[in-house]
C-alpha cells in the first residue's frame, strides 16, 4: 500500500492507481489516514462484504462456488449488457 501526503498527491499518483489498481493511503498531520481506490474495486469489496454478512448468505455463496467448481454452472446471455 502506497502512502502519500495529501498535499503531495499528483495526477501521476492517481493515473498509476487507475492503471494498476490497489489503493493509496492519504495522510494528513493530525487526521486519520484515508484510502483512495478505484470505484470498481470498492464495489467488489462492498459486494463481498455483503455476501459474507450473515451465515445464511455465506452458505449460499459457498454452495454456488462448489456448484461452479463441479462444472454445474450455466452460461447465459445478459438481458441488458
Amino acid at each position: 500500500m502506497n502512502q502519500v501526503p495529501f498535499k503531495r498527491l499528483t495526477d501521476a499518483d492517481l493515473d498509476r492507481l487507475e492503471r494498476e489498481g490497489g489503493e493509496l493511503v492519504l495522510v494528513r498531520e493530525g487526521h486519520e489516514p484515508m484510502i483512495v481506490m478505484r470505484l470498481a474495486d470498492w464495489q467488489g469489496m462492498d459486494a463481498t462484504t455483503y455476501l459474507n454478512s450473515s451465515p445464511a448468505n455465506r452458505r449460499i455463496l459457498e454452495a454456488s462456488i462448489a456448484e461452479l467448481d463441479a462444472g454445474k454452472g450455466v452460461e447465459r446471455e445478459l438481458i441488458d449488457p
